[in-house]
């Protein structure tokens, strides 16, 4: 079991937090806090300084969770009902979005599986900072317990740390009192040990251990991506990415500032024409003559030829190298150079390098989220809850197996040429029409076939309107004709 003993318990927890702190700064758009030791230099006491910042790290996270979340995975499984009524009575769709969001920014994402304040299924995202692990010494992947903790106040508003042990089948809560407010960076030592849990809730207190009914830690933790010799994700705001909307940021602010300098230039005049105060003789601009052999061209303004080309060339240097290493294509954002995109397999190879980032992501979401889904239903089962109204009677069913996911790409979908594409694949027999129907209108396998025998019914109330794909020959007119397919209204 973790020690808690020190707060955060061990010094790669202290930095793996400071780390998660500015990264979600950086996605907040608090760019001048994220970076005020380095681009911003926010002297001591000092709240106001001219500082522009371009939202890069938002556009790059937004972008992958659009594609992986933006549009809903379709489940299926044997209790497609069920399934159903589960995603949406929790929200999954949106917690899923959202945890996509933070394994991004912070390099990993944490959902736990429970019940909520009116008794129902709930599934949520945890924040990564909270989540902590004891890992195997001879093996980094192996967990041998997690925890989540937390700080708060207690009744009488002194600091307390919160811990919950997850095990298979349990939870173990403690609190202790902590003797300062808690900083990332350094260690807050308890001041009197563990405490009861009514002096941190009072009457509504939790009980100390609970049995969850499932043979497993309600913990889920994905994320965003590792290597072998890692378990906590790396976020995409990589160090070499972050100097770059460092570098980007202190150009853009250099550059404004130049030309807020001189957009107010200075006068120039003859010798003479200011008296001993400093002040225009005459008491006007407009009411001095130039003396005899004075240069024809005062007075006149001086104003400054800015040579910003190689400031600006820069920016678009620094932005490619931004697109390159977030491998975001800069046509997403319209800004590809080789024109307009004429169709949706040429958007597909504009975005190759883009997808298959999303699909990286996706091997660690995929397996997840079937877990995931599982386990819920089981627990689910585990405590009687409905997935309906309160006073329906129908109850969670044991869950048969794993859901099936059928992921989508978050891009434009390009209609005629899907249904073009599924038609030659059903006409030579690489595909059934129910898959086929799936994939055009991305439903689930049940709805598929659903809407294949409304096909079928229709078709025997109007034999003569039946014809194959791409020929309109009649289903009949050669062995082998291959079945008709058509998209759900």
């Amino acid at each position: 079991m973790i020690d808690f003993s020190l707060w955060p318990p061990s010094a790669e927890d202290a930095a793996r937090i400071d780390g998660y702190s500015q990264r979600q700064k950086l996605f907040d758009g608090d760019h001048k806090h994220a970076f005020e030791l380095t681009s911003a230099k926010i002297p001591a006491g000092l709240a106001q300084k001219l500082y522009l910042a371009a939202d890069w790290p938002k556009l790059i996270t937004l972008v992958q969770a659009d594609m992986l979340f933006g549009e809903s995975p379709i489940l299926s499984q044997a209790e497609q009902i069920q399934m159903n009524n589960m995603v949406e009575e929790t929200g999954l769709m949106v917690s899923l979005y959202e945890a996509c969001l933070s394994a991004s920014f912070r390099g990993d994402a944490v959902i736990q599986i429970g019940t909520g304040n009116d008794g129902t299924l709930c599934i949520e995202e945890k924040p990564a900072y909270c989540y902590f692990v004891e890992r195997d010494p001879d093996n980094q992947r192996r967990i041998l317990s997690e925890a989540l903790a937390w700080e708060r106040e207690d009744i009488l508003g002194n600091p307390v740390l919160m811990v919950e042990h997850h095990f298979p089948g349990l939870i173990k809560r403690e609190a202790f009192a902590l003797d300062g407010p808690f900083f990332a960076s350094q260690y807050t030592k308890r001041r009197n040990g563990k405490i009861k849990l009514a002096q941190v809730y009072g009457a509504n207190a939790p009980a100390e251990e609970e049995d969850t009914g499932i043979e497993r830690s309600l913990l889920f933790h994905i994320p965003n991506f590792r290597h072998g010799s890692q378990y906590f994700g790396q976020s995409d705001y990589t160090e070499p990415l972050i100097s770059n909307f460092d570098s980007y940021n202190d150009r853009l602010t250099k550059i404004h500032s130049i030309l807020d300098k001189h957009s107010d230039p200075k006068m120039v005049v003859p010798y003479g024409t200011l008296d001993e105060r400093g002040q225009v003789k005459g008491g006007s601009m407009g009411l001095f003559q130039l003396p005899p052999g004075s240069d024809p061209n005062n007075p006149r303004y001086l104003t400054w030829n800015g040579e910003l080309v190689a400031a600006y060339m820069e920016l678009d240097k620094l932005a490619d190298l931004i697109f390159k290493f977030s491998e975001i294509a800069p046509a997403i954002f319209g800004e590809d150079k080789a024109g307009s995109i004429e169709s949706g397999r040429a958007m597909k190879f504009r975005f190759t390098r883009t997808i298959a980032k999303i699909r990286r992501k996706r091997l660690y979401w995929h397996r997840a989220l079937m877990q995931l889904l599982l386990w819920a239903q089981k627990y689910a089962t585990a405590h009687g809850l409905s997935y309906l109204q309160e006073d329906s009677p129908v109850k969670y069913a044991p869950a048969r197996g794993y859901a099936r996911i059928q992921w989508q790409d978050g891009l434009p979908k390009d209609t005629k040429e899907d249904v073009s594409t599924e038609s030659e694949r059903v006409q030579n027999r690489l595909s059934s029409v129910v898959s086929a129907i799936q994939r055009i209108d991305n439903c689930t396998e049940q709805a598929a076939v659903d809407e294949l025998a409304r096909i079928r019914a229709e078709e025997e109330q109007n034999p003569s309107g039946r014809t194959t794909p791409n020929t309109g020959a009649a289903p009949g007119a050669g062995p082998g004709a291959p079945e008709p397919i058509a998209s759900a209204t």
